[in-house]
């Protein structure tokens, strides 16, 4: 990732001031220190979504959302942070630092390369309409594509000649150097040939709209089928999709990843308009995370053919590394989408996909499918649990999952459990572990509604100690980076410390810059300074807040002991009576320290 300065990030966004550029995707309106409009990432009919002018953050009090100009760019255009940065500098024509260690490629010759593949697209698309490329246009009706369709993808036919690319683009001054490191073209021994030749072609554009890279197609049986770009200075298979462009645009929040490129053609046309697939390579974690970044919700729909199965299989595993869930669109007669829906219609694919399995489900079908002996029962047995113990991503799916495998195949509980290295009791602790702790881990999330008194009594003293750095080694020595309850508030505490320590300003827009880049945690940090609460007695503000802040994390230490007994009771857990009464023992000693903090 480009390394940018907090100097170049601050210089950047006086330029780029927050009411201005929200202003272009949000109406708003004066009043008093701030401006308000209707929020434009949740449904709302009274305006609740405020900017700060002087802060340069914006909040929204409906759905908690939060940030500075980066954060809101990174959230309505679906966006990383690098890719932010360019978008605002781009907006401003402010040129960005090199960025070193990438190739040593300057910007210049990014663009150079750009140029070049934007202009060779023009010239594909212009041939297939002329009569060197009727046999490529015929192709493209017989697959069913409209006018319309070839546009929108900016579909193009290489000529079958040795080198009419780099005659064209060698007369508008690009030089032979160029149109190789573009991948437009290769040095042959009677000198440079067009990569591409007799094929159709596919235009690949990233979410810029820029051509990046190419894809041809053979029109007989020629092989290899397919020809891709490789990588080159302004592109990455492993890390690019055919039709993110589209995906990006679309409002279906969804995404359907596909094998290839006439599958995505064909189920663009169809309606789907957030179809993606991978570029010549096997889906790749990077590929994945890129799709989850604008849709959700993930289908996985390749080829039903072996190859086909294999590949969702490898997809599965991928969006479980990632911590996502997919669902799998399963295709009857080893077919592909592009084939499923010309042979079967389009409604026949919308059937298939209403019927997508969660990829466990689908692996799972697949492990229980033969059960005709008991022999066939354990294997079944023993691939399910393990398939379990993989993908389940907690403690009731794997509870619910392992179920449907003892009653598919009569093996207990019990047995499943040990195979995925667990006891059932151990099992069902941990079941009662992870309901117990469902409250710490949306406690981790601003929007806790039954945190929020307590939320908002940190972010108050976050505020109050970057207003009078004075206070924080009072606030440190009173312990009180133990006392927050958010990792993020923590972290922030730790900077105010650090930076006081070292003599380094601390102010609101220096914090929100430090946390530019990490859209998650700049949200959280900008709930913190959202408000404009004056302290008139920071000092005493400060030891009453310490004090509230105790009593509240000891009252929800002792609620959590309370709700973990409880749940021993209800669920008929046995419970060995030194861990009862250690619970028992806990839970009064804390009831007495609340008491004596009470009446202090």
């Amino acid at each position: 990732m480009p390394f940018f300065s907090q100097d170049f990030l601050e210089s950047l966004s006086d330029k780029a001031d927050i009411v201005d550029v929200i202003s272009d995707y949000v109406t708003l309106k004066n009043s008093g220190r701030s401006y308000v409009g209707l929020c434009p990432f949740h449904r709302e009919k009274t305006p609740s979504f405020h900017v700060d002018a002087d802060k340069q953050l914006f909040h929204c009090f409906g759905c908690q959302a939060s940030g500075n100009v980066y954060t809101f760019i990174m959230k309505i255009e679906n966006l990383d942070f690098v890719e932010a940065v360019k978008f605002l500098a781009n907006r401003v024509n402010m040129p960005l630092p090199e960025e070193n260690g990438q190739r040593g490629v300057s910007r210049e010759k990014k663009a150079r390369l750009l140029e070049a593949n934007r202009q060779a697209a023009r010239f594909y698309h212009e041939l297939l309409y002329l009569p060197e490329g009727a046999e490529a246009l015929n192709y493209l009706y017989g697959r069913g594509l409209s006018d319309n369709i070839i546009k929108r993808f900016g579909l193009g036919y290489s000529p079958n000649a040795r080198n009419e690319l780099f005659k064209y683009l060698s007369g508008r001054e690009f030089a032979s150097s160029e149109l190789i490191e573009s991948g437009l073209c290769l040095m042959a021994d009677a000198g440079p040939r067009d990569f591409f030749r007799n094929r159709v072609m596919f235009p690949i554009i990233n979410t810029y709209g820029e051509v990046i890279a190419f894809g041809g197609r053979v029109m007989d049986k020629t092989e290899p089928k397919y020809l891709n770009t490789g990588d080159t200075p302004v592109f990455n298979k492993r890390k690019n999709l055919y039709s993110l462009n589209l995906l990006k645009k679309s409002k279906a929040r969804k995404a359907i990843i596909a094998e290839g490129y006439m599958d995505v053609i064909a189920l663009n046309a169809n309606g789907y308009d957030y179809a993606v697939a991978s570029l010549g390579t096997a889906l790749t974690r990077d590929q994945i995370k890129l799709v989850s970044r604008y849709a959700p919700e993930i289908y996985v729909s390749y080829d039903g053919d072996k190859a086909g199965i294999s590949a969702t299989h490898r997809a599965i595993e991928l969006a479980r590394a990632e911590k996502l869930k997919v669902r799998v669109i399963s295709l009857s007669g080893g077919k592909d989408p592009d084939e499923y829906m010309r042979e079967l219609g389009p409604q026949a694919y919308a059937d298939s996909m209403s019927s997508a399995k969660w990829g466990i489900d689908y692996l799972l079908d697949e492990a229980l499918d033969c059960l005709d002996s008991e022999e066939a029962k354990a294997k079944a047995a023993f691939e399910g649990s393990r398939l379990v113990g993989q993908y389940a991503f907690d403690s009731i799916e794997t509870e619910m999952y392992l179920k449907r495998i003892s009653q598919k195949t009569g093996f207990s509980i019990e047995a499943l459990y040990k195979n995925i290295g667990g006891r059932q009791s151990e099992a069902a602790l941990n079941l009662a572990g992870a309901i117990n702790a469902r409250p710490a881990l949306i406690d981790n999330a601003a929007k806790r509604s039954t945190k929020e008194p307590q939320l908002q009594a940190e972010r108050a003293l976050l505020r109050l100690l970057t207003q009078e750095p004075v206070l924080i080694e009072h606030a440190a020595q009173s312990g009180l980076e133990e006392l927050l309850s958010l990792p993020e508030h923590k972290e922030l505490f730790r900077l105010l410390k650090q930076r006081r320590e070292r003599g380094e300003p601390i102010g609101i827009r220096e914090i929100s810059l430090y946390y530019a880049s990490d859209a998650a945690k700049s949200e959280i940090i900008s709930a913190v300074y959202i408000d404009n609460t004056e302290f008139m007695q920071p000092a005493q503000y400060l030891n009453d807040a310490l004090k509230r802040l105790k009593r509240a994390g000891l009252e929800h230490e002792r609620q959590r002991l309370r709700e973990q007994l409880a749940q021993y009771a209800s669920s008929s857990l046995y419970l060995e009576d030194e861990e009862f009464k250690k619970l028992l023992k806990d839970i009064g000693d804390l009831d007495k320290k609340i008491s004596a903090l009470k009446a202090d």
